[in-house]
Order: structure tokens, then C-alpha cells, then sequence
């Protein structure tokens, strides 16, 4: 009884519901931008190579930007954060459907990078404040979950606003935003910060300690949260050969149709939206962190190797279902992992630094794709595969030899109570 009033309350908490809708509506401002960004990039006489370089630009910024945004939500607060990262993003995304040239694109990319940096960080960091460990990974998956579907209804939005001129999807994503903004001063909580009082495993409040200088150096110790960052990276090199190469691989190699490289995609973040919010939770419950982590990688490896050998298109479209179950399981679980493994006032840098990670994976991994895939269309894939299955041995072995430390433990417990 106990535990059900739990879980209502804690689904039914305002700043969850209303990160679940920022969320929502900040990924399906990057559904409706993605697509239309070429066909603005040719409006201004780009090239392929331009648009790689735009791409690149945010990507970029969220890697630099990302570890500052996170530590300033620990100390200013998550709200201000949040509000300045989302308004922001939308100014500068409205700003880009009126951009004269290409410098000046390539200059608002950055921000729009930027400014994006600021909101995932401070969000996950205001979700583990208002959650309870044992409930983390859970709501974490459901957050990853609206991200996936608004990114799906992105680029539909964004095809039909184009219709009414090629600078409307820019424009309407930054009135969205800035509503957002506005709607996120109404519902979250005023005190939104690192040192407010939070929920901690033991279903009581604690109050956080002040600002410490040491805490990123404290989270960066190798055994706390580096094995979830090595994750992270490797698992955003993984994806984004799925990003930057998919389409070319199913109408060029499996000679099929742009129309069927359209439900791969959304096959994908479907397919991941779908395990977060239903297989995850139980996943996590029945067998825990690291098995469940150990299980995911493993679906990736499959699924990756399966792509590469995929010889028709139905074979590629079930590959990428199984590597969808895989990000779905994963990611959550290592957000996850990593708040629980981190100070109370330090959650923003954390999640700041993974999505740093994050950022290199999405920087280095589509040029080492795009690299691999001129010699081989199935070599990202296979290299991806690679990365999955070293992950999976990494925690496998970890896990062995955390459970053999605890037995060598247990028995020097009962050989010390026997000498008594």
C-alpha cells in the first residue's frame, strides 16, 4: 500500500511532468530543425561539406558548454538553468530562419548547441533531486522515452510548416520554446537547486551541503562514475553510425527506397521509447544494474553485427529494433548509476560531464563512420559491434569481481565469528 501511494505521488509530481514535457518539446524542436536545416543550407548556397560543418558546430558546443551548465545548476539552481537553456534555444533556432549568410549559420549553430547543453544536465539533475534512487533509472527511462517520441514527431512537424516557407519550422520551434520557458516559470518549483532539500533512499529529506570545489574532482575518481562515462562515449560512437550512415546503407547497399529509410528511423526511436517505458522498469527490478547494463550491450552487439550482414532490408529493419532495445535498457541505467554514485550537490556536473561524453561520441563518431563506411558499407556497423561487446565484457568482469570480493568478504566475516 505503502509503495503504490509512492509511485502515485512521485508520478504525479509537477517538475517531473513538466521535464517529461520540456523534453517532449525540445526534441521535437530538434525533429522539425534536422530535416529542414539542408534545405536552408542550399537556400544560402551550401555545400554537403557546410551542412557537416553546421552539424558539427552544436555539436561541439555541447561539448564544451555542457560541464559549465552543469556545475552552474548545482550552484545558481536548476530552474534558472533550464529556463535560460530552452528560451534560449529558441531564439537563436527562430534567429537561424532569418540568417543571411553562412558564417552567420554556422555562428548560430553553435548557440543553438549551446543553448541545448544547458537543459538536458540541469533536467536529469532535477529529476534524480525529486526521485528516489531505487526509482531513478525508471523515470530517467521514461524522460529518454518522450525524447524519442517528440523526435519522431519532429520531422512530420517540420515537413508541413516548410510548406508555408522554408523559414517557418525555424521560427515556429522558437515560439514553442519560448512558451515552454514560460510555462516552466509557472511549474517548477522555486527552489530547484543542488543544495535543496531532496529524497534520498531511506524516503527522508536531507539538506545538501554547500558548494565544495573538490566535488568534480571526487565524482571524476576512476571506480565512482568512469566506467559509466566510457559507456556513454562508446555507446554515442555506436549510435551515431546509425545516424550518419543509416540512410546511405539502406538506399545505396540495400538498394531500397528514402521512404523506408524513414520507418528505419523511426523504427528506431520507437522501437526504444517503447522498451523505456515498459520492458526497463521491469528489467531493472528483476535483475538489477549491472546485469541489466551487461544485457543491453549484448542486444547491441547482436543487433550490430546483424545490420552489417544484413543483406535486405527487412533483416536491416529488424537489426535496428534490437539495437533500439539496447539503447532503451542501456542509457537509462547508466544515467542512472551515475547520479546515484554522485554528491547530492554535484548531480548537474555529473550529468554535465556525461553529456560531455555523449557529445564526443556524437562528434567523433559520424567521421569515423563516414570514414569506415567508403570502405566498407557494413564497417561502422561492425566496429559498433565491437564497442558493444567490449562494454559487455567490461561489466561482465567487473561483476565477477565485485561478487567474488563480497564472498572473500563474507567468509573472512564467518572465519572471524569462528575464532571467537
Amino acid at each position: 500500500m505503502n509503495r503504490h501511494s509512492e509511485r502515485g505521488r512521485f508520478r504525479m509530481s509537477a517538475p517531473i511532468v513538466f521535464l517529461m514535457g520540456t523534453m517532449f518539446l525540445t526534441n521535437i524542436g530538434f525533429g522539425v530543425i534536422l530535416p529542414t536545416l539542408p534545405f536552408l543550407a542550399s537556400h544560402l548556397g551550401a555545400t554537403p561539406f557546410d551542412m557537416g560543418l553546421a552539424i558539427s558546430f552544436f555539436a561541439v558546443a555541447q561539448l564544451l558548454s555542457s560541464p559549465i551548465w552543469g556545475i552552474l545548476s548545482d550552484r545558481v539552481g536548476r530552474k534558472p538553468i533550464i529556463i535560460i537553456g530552452v528560451v534560449g534555444y529558441g531564439v537563436v533556432s527562430a534567429l537561424l530562419g532569418i540568417v543571411p549568410n553562412l558564417p552567420l549559420l554556422l555562428v548560430l549553430r553553435f548557440f543553438a548547441g549551446a543553448m541545448a547543453a544547458a537543459v538536458f544536465p540541469a533536467a536529469q539533475a532535477l529529476a534524480a533531486d525529486h526521485t528516489l534512487p531505487k526509482n531513478r533509472a525508471r523515470i530517467l527511462g521514461y524522460m529518454g522515452s518522450v525524447n524519442n517520441i517528440g523526435f519522431i514527431i519532429g520531422p512530420p512537424v517540420g515537413a508541413f510548416l516548410a510548406v508555408f516557407g522554408v523559414n517557418v519550422p525555424f521560427v515556429g520551434v522558437g515560439m514553442l520554446a519560448v512558451l515552454n520557458g514560460m510555462v516552466g516559470l509557472w511549474l517548477l518549483p522555486r527552489k530547484a537547486n543542488g543544495r535543496q532539500q531532496i529524497l534520498d533512499g531511506t524516503n527522508t529529506t536531507h539538506t545538501t551541503a554547500e558548494y565544495d570545489p573538490t566535488d568534480l574532482i571526487k565524482i571524476m575518481r576512476p571506480w565512482a562514475i568512469l566506467p559509466f562515462l566510457c559507456a556513454s562515449l562508446f555507446g554515442a560512437i555506436a549510435d551515431s553510425s546509425i545516424a550518419s550512415t543509416l540512410a546511405y546503407f539502406i538506399t545505396s547497399h540495400l538498394h531500397s527506397t528514402p521512404l523506408v529509410t524513414g520507418w528505419a528511423f523511426m523504427v528506431n526511436g520507437g522501437t526504444a521509447a517503447l522498451i523505456q517505458v515498459v520492458a526497463l522498469p521491469l528489467v531493472y527490478r528483476r535483475f538489477g544494474e549491472t546485469p541489466a547494463i551487461i544485457l543491453g550491450f549484448f542486444l547491441g552487439t547482436m543487433g550490430y553485427v546483424s545490420l552489417g550482414l544484413a543483406g535486405h532490408v527487412f533483416i536491416a529493419l529488424l537489426s535496428v529494433m534490437v539495437i533500439s532495445c539496447c539503447s532503451g535498457l542501456v542509457y537509462p541505467i547508466i544515467a542512472s548509476a551515475i547520479s546515484i554514485r554522485t554528491p547530492r550537490n554535484s548531480q548537474g556536473r555529473s550529468f554535465g560531464v556525461q553529456q560531455a561524453a555523449n557529445s564526443t561520441g556524437r562528434t567523433l563518431g559520424p567521421m569515423v563512420a563516414g570514414w569506415l563506411f567508403t570502405i566498407r558499407p557494413s564497417d561502422p556497423y561492425f566496429l559498433a559491434s565491437v564497442l558493444m561487446a567490449g562494454m559487455a565484457t567490461f561489466f561482465l568482469i567487473e561483476s565477477f569481481r565485485k561478487r567474488n570480493a563480497q564472498v572473500a568478504f563474507q567468509s573472512e566475516d564467518v572465519a572471524h565469528d569462528s575464532s571467537k
